[in-house]
């Protein structure tokens, strides 16, 4: 899964808008859309923020399988 769809169904999952999450995370509500439509890709200090703001562990959170 790209990462794109991933931060979105992520995101969805948690039970939050983008504005929601945008206020959870301190950033535009249009830095959440240009991620999930992937104008853009978010910092490392910004995924583990949204990591944890949705609760789910980065890979998870990425799209990324198990290396093991």
């Amino acid at each position: 899964m790209e990462y794109k769809q991933a931060l979105r169904r992520s995101r969805a999952v948690a039970g939050m808008t983008q504005a929601e999450a945008a206020a959870k995370l301190g950033v535009a509500q249009s830095t959440i859309s240009c991620w999930e439509r992937g104008k853009s890709v978010p910092s490392v200090s910004d995924a583990i923020s949204m990591s944890h703001v949705y609760g789910l562990p980065l890979d998870k959170l990425l799209g990324l399988e198990p290396l093991i």
